[in-house]
């Protein structure tokens, strides 16, 4: 089953830089520079786009199950 994303992970994603913007800028199309969008639209925009860019779904996949095991991670170190 596709792990679906909510807009909220997304930007979560973005604020606490698990992907830098540049990198996943750089994997479709914009309008304009990267930089030059607002947070809450980029978040419109990749939310838009990875509905069918696997490739970019996969990487914030990845990257949320990486940040998910650091998580445990920390929390096993805490609770030892």
């Amino acid at each position: 089953m596709i792990d679906m994303w909510r807009k909220e992970e997304i930007l979560i994603t973005l604020r606490k830089y698990y992907v830098p913007k540049g990198k996943i800028a750089k994997m479709f199309t914009l309008n304009k520079p990267w930089n030059r969008y607002k947070r809450a639209e980029f978040v419109d925009v990749i939310y838009e786009e990875m509905q069918y860019n696997m490739e970019l779904f996969n990487l914030l996949s990845h990257t949320k199950e990486q940040q998910l095991a650091k998580d445990e991670y920390k929390e096993e170190r805490i609770i030892k």
